[in-house]
């Protein structure tokens, strides 16, 4: 799966009704951990608006996080 075709598949998690967190978690862990359960998207669900207190981290950045914590955690 290019690049590319992770940004659509993100795009179309939230056109779906998914958050942005969730969104971008969904999108790689079809690529990067495919034995987890869509499941655990539930962990992505709290950071959807991002961590405003923290700097305004957005939410599709925290799922990226998330990603990197399962590769490199």
């Amino acid at each position: 799966m290019s690049e590319n075709d992770k940004l659509k598949r993100a795009i179309e998690y939230h056109r779906e009704g998914f958050n942005c967190a969730e969104s971008i978690f969904l999108a790689f862990r079809e690529r990067v951990a495919p034995e987890l359960s869509p499941d655990t998207v539930r962990m992505a669900t709290p950071f959807g608006g991002g961590l405003v207190y923290a700097g305004c981290l957005c939410g599709a950045l925290t799922g990226a996080v998330m990603i990197l914590g399962i590769l490199e955690g």
